[in-house]
């Protein structure tokens, strides 16, 4: 068996010499980014504010009326420079902003709100801003794991080269980026997800997927040679210099110990690669109506007032042939927690928030209302482990429907949108991209802790690669 077992594993060895390298340099760059090279805003959470109730604020349909706008997509109010404005989307998806007192419209408000929010982020009200940009699409920099879209690029003219992204549209905080993230994103990018084959995206997975597979037969087979097979290798051995012996002796013993997490980083990795081939259509799932302003003629202000709880922001949609105004509540007694009043007949709708996401799921997934199992509002991302960070939405509610596959979907009912949605076979990939590729099963150990196992695991593999390189060019058979 041996005869067959070495010369496989020392020819695809050759093959993976380089990706395996690659692959290991690259992926060191996640735990310094996230510890040496780390970058955090002073703020995560939007900027929050009690609705203004006073008197002086206009009616929305006033300030609709005055400014001639006959329909609109979306509107909300935002506290910009301690002015309230009405955010408005227009049919065009042009948000515009109108003061809440005047009802004068903030030329270039777009622009200005999104400079407002980066230096709120990051606490810095000093710092020259070089330029803003409107991003529709991903790119190099701002990566599809990123999620959100169209967000504003606003770049401080300061030392760190600093670029923060915004969305707009829900004040929310994207990332960040200074000069040694960028590099280190780039290098992650090139050299662990090879975007230099992104002008063909199949070509790309299949090399990801096969280099993977090889990489996973290569750990396997070095574990069968210097464990199972040792016996009938050591039989086969010849005399070699005492340092040539010494190489293959660490060779060996190095493998030992981290063929398994080359495994774990293998399989993991094809596993992952291979669900990359299913179209993540999560952005085509969506509520985006043009309303007419004339449907709103009830004051959002006052009927705030019909219940106690305190408002942060209010927004508008349609259930069914329904309109309400969705309430954002404040306190932490109420995270994640939102209030639907009726605009025509001022009713509180019960439990609306669960009521809007299954509207919703249903809407997204074709199930009826009774294929509903649970549902669950998220409100971290330690709830839920296959809702993890990577999918940047909060707060959303779980729906989950009673089929066969276990499908559950992840509602933002504050933009009406699908954050995510998962089957059985999605846990599985899930788990073993967190576990065997991420860490996470060493949660328990603290970050520092996991971070620092998962890089002393790449530096093992990349040492054993480069021992095993040794013994390729000196001819030796190990």
């Amino acid at each position: 068996m041996i005869r067959y077992i070495y010369p496989l594993h020392k020819r695809l060895s050759i093959w993976v010499l380089v990706p395996v390298i690659a692959w290991c340099l690259s992926g060191l760059t996640h735990p310094m980014m996230a510890h040496w090279f780390k970058i955090s805003p002073a703020k995560f959470f939007a900027p929050k504010q009690a609705l203004p109730t006073d008197s002086t604020t206009l009616v929305l349909n006033e300030i609709l009326v005055q400014n001639s706008i006959d329909s609109f997509r979306q509107f909300r109010l935002i506290e910009m420079d301690q002015n309230y404005f009405y955010q408005i989307k227009l049919p065009n998806h042009q948000l515009d902003y109108y003061n809440s007192k005047t009802g004068k419209k903030l030329e270039n408000g777009d622009l200005l709100y999104a400079e407002y929010l980066a230096r709120y982020y990051w606490d810095d009200q000093i710092s020259p801003i070089r330029e803003v940009e409107l991003l529709h699409d991903f790119t190099s920099e701002y990566k599809r794991i990123n999620r959100l879209l169209p967000v504003y690029k606003v770049s401080f003219d300061n030392d760190d080269q600093l670029d923060v992204y915004v969305e707009t549209g829900s004040s929310r905080y994207a990332t960040a980026n200074d000069k040694y993230r960028k590099w280190m994103n780039w290098t992650f990018s090139q050299f662990h997800n090879w975007s230099f084959l992104d002008f063909s995206p199949i070509l790309k997975l299949s090399f990801l997927i096969l280099f993977s597979i090889l990489a996973f037969i290569v750990a396997l087979t070095g574990i069968l040679i210097y464990t199972l097979l040792w016996k009938a290798y050591k039989q086969t051995k010849i005399q070699r210099s005492n340092t040539k012996i010494r190489v293959k002796k660490w060779h060996r013993t190095l493998g030992i110990l981290v063929s398994v997490a080359m495994l774990g980083f293998a399989f993991s990795g094809a596993f992952h690669a291979i669900k990359k081939f299913e179209p993540d259509q999560r952005n085509l799932h969506y509520v985006d109506f043009v309303f007419s302003s004339q449907l709103i003629q009830s004051n959002p202000l006052d009927l705030a007032k019909k219940s106690p709880l305190l408002k942060q922001n209010v927004s508008f949609l349609k259930m069914e042939k329904d309109y309400y105004y969705q309430y954002e509540l404040a306190g932490k007694e109420n995270k994640g927690k939102k209030l639907y009043i009726n605009s025509k007949t001022a009713e509180i709708l019960e439990n609306g928030d669960l009521v809007y996401a299954k509207y919703l799921a249903c809407q997204f997934s074709g199930f009826k209302l009774q294929n509903i199992k649970e549902t669950k509002l998220i409100t971290n991302f330690k709830t839920e482990r296959e809702y993890g960070f990577i999918q940047k939405r909060l707060p959303v509610i779980k729906v989950l429907f009673d089929d066969a596959a276990g499908t559950r979907q992840y509602i933002e009912t504050g933009t009406g949108k699908l954050s995510a949605e998962m089957v059985n076979a999605d846990k599985l990939e899930a788990l073993s991209f967190l576990l065997l590729h991420k860490y996470h099963s060493l949660d328990f150990m603290g970050k520092t802790w996991r971070d620092l196992i998962m890089s002393l695991a790449c530096l093992g593999i990349l040492t054993l690669s480069l021992f095993g390189a040794i013994l390729w060019v000196k001819g030796i058979r190990s």
